[in-house]
């Protein structure tokens, strides 16, 4: 592990016998698992101008407030955020892998960072379920 100002990185092997630095699993990956835990409580709650307000701005866009209310009252998915598991992904984004309680599948969030938070980007599907 490689430490200094501003944080850790781990050294990940990479083929030919060098490693290269990886960002700590840690601050951030818990942060954006919290904000899917936060979107999901909130429209099991029937929050759905504070879900909403968890969007990027071109997913609020593209879904206005009134749209999102009326697709997240047609159906529901049960989650295990016990169980949630994120990732860092190319471009600045993040995943967050969550396993539905109702079958075996396991759906993926994906956020972005905007004006300093994790949101999550929805540009297809239904918000208990949204695609980026």
């Amino acid at each position: 592990m490689v430490c200094a100002t501003g944080g850790c990185a781990r050294r990940a092997a990479v083929p030919g016998g060098t490693s290269a630095p990886r960002p700590a699993a840690g601050f951030q990956l818990e942060q954006v698992k919290s904000v899917v835990a936060d979107y999901i409580h909130k429209l099991e709650n029937g929050e759905y101008p504070a879900a909403h307000a968890l969007l990027t701005t071109a997913s609020k866009q593209k879904f206005v407030l009134a749209q999102f209310e009326a697709q997240a009252k047609q159906s529901s998915i049960m989650y295990d955020l016990d169980r949630a598991q994120a990732q860092e992904m190319p471009g600045g984004r993040a995943k967050v892998s969550v396993p539905m309680l109702e079958d075996p599948a396991v759906k993926s969030f994906v956020l972005e960072r905007e004006q300093g938070h994790w949101r999550i980007v929805y540009g297809t599907g239904r918000p208990w379920a949204p695609y980026p």
